[in-house]
């Protein structure tokens, strides 16, 4: 194998490497641009407020296997259905698992973390 050769074989992994983090990342920002817009439908439902959070706010640790993880606010019991079938149906959230979390519901430590580090979604 001469030089030309064995440089075209280090070059291979390392651009099929990138590929695949741009394609994450794609489809993070995909997701993330998605989730933006669907949180209003949640609002119309009635909840008060919904926060994103987790790996899909950070390329860093935003992986194949991420979900999507929001928290609302005041969304009533008997909507929680219609607001999982809403952001399930929603252009752009089919290609990612929704976890969708009551805030009422988590415990007052972990509510807090999240709310420093998400991000709160307004229409």
């Amino acid at each position: 194998m001469d030089q030309d050769q064995l440089e075209a074989c280090r070059r291979s992994p390392r651009a099929r490497e990138q590929r695949r983090r741009a394609a994450l990342e794609d489809r993070r920002q995909a997701a993330l641009a998605a989730a933006r817009q669907a949180a209003p439908a949640l609002l119309r439902l009635g909840a008060r407020q919904v926060l994103l959070f987790g790996s899909i706010l950070s390329p860093h640790r935003f992986h194949e296997r991420s979900d999507l993880d929001l928290v609302v606010y005041g969304l009533p019991d008997r909507l929680w259905a219609k607001a999982l079938g809403t952001l399930e149906d929603w252009p752009g959230l089919g290609e990612v698992e929704i976890d969708l979390k009551p805030a009422e519901d988590l415990p007052a430590e972990f509510l807090s973390f999240i709310e420093e580090q998400g991000e709160l979604v307004t229409p």
